[in-house]
């Protein structure tokens, strides 16, 4: 794979560029899939943790750092650590991404989840307890007697 970059590049003009190289092995989005987009988020962002982690110092990195720690990637090694990171990130896009739309389909009224939120008087904004509204979806507090007790 080539990359458009300039002499001495950046990590992102490298994050950039590999970015859309994949971008141009999909023309007109043609084959593009959610799994796709997640896995493609999930290398540049490991990526960016790894060769940051390994370049960066005090001052900053330079090109010289970026381009030695991704030589530092090449080795078996570091390159199973990018790949244990990827799959696990991966994984926890793919997770978070499943889960969060098949909660809508179990949170609400009726459903295996209620939304306690919903059954609240929209009136009071959650808060009818603090002044004892009738129907509010918390009990009344208990009101407390001159000498400091907690009876009613």
């Amino acid at each position: 794979m080539s990359l458009n970059v300039p002499d001495n590049p950046s990590l992102p003009a490298i994050l950039s560029a590999v970015s859309q190289n994949v971008d141009k092995a999909m023309p007109n989005n043609k084959g593009r899939t959610d799994l796709g987009e997640m896995a493609q988020s999930a290398a540049v962002e490991v990526t960016n943790q790894l060769v940051t982690g390994k370049a960066s110092s005090l001052f900053g990195a330079t090109a010289q750092d970026v381009q030695r720690a991704f030589k530092e990637l090449g080795t078996e090694k570091n390159f199973g650590e990018l790949g244990k990171q990827f799959f696990g990130q991966l994984t926890n896009k793919v997770l978070q991404f499943y889960a969060s739309r098949e909660c809508a389909n179990h949170v609400g009224q009726g459903q295996r989840f209620a939304n306690r939120r919903a059954d609240r008087t929209p009136s009071t904004h959650g808060f009818g307890h603090a002044v004892g509204v009738p129907g509010s979806a918390y009990p009344k507090p208990h009101s407390r007697s001159p000498n400091g007790g907690g009876g009613q």
